[in-house]
């Protein structure tokens, strides 16, 4: 008898299936702690914004509307000839 046939006629599994299907449902999205995720400042303090890992931020003078009017505003060289690529930081208002 295969494995799974088995293990659908062993008492427990049901009993066990009926105390999952009880439970209460999960929240369609997952919400981040409070700490993990305060208030947006204009602040971007750690390289994915926040300890949640959002990288979201609630301002918005970039909107869909002059989105496609962004440019370069500055470029600095590191020296390293293969690029380098990491997130700005913005902390008290100093980028």
């Amino acid at each position: 008898m295969p494995f799974w046939l088995a293990l659908l006629r062993w008492p427990s599994f049901w009993a066990r299936l009926r105390r999952l299907q009880r439970r209460k449902p999960c929240p369609a999205l997952p919400v981040p702690p409070a700490p993990a995720a305060p208030p947006d400042d204009g602040q971007w303090t750690a390289p994915a914004k926040n300890h949640a890992n959002t990288r979201y931020s609630e301002l918005d003078e970039i909107d869909t509307g002059n989105v496609a009017r962004l440019t370069v505003a500055f470029t600095f060289s590191t020296g390293v000839n293969r690029g380098q690529e990491s997130a700005p930081l913005v902390v008290g208002g100093t980028m």
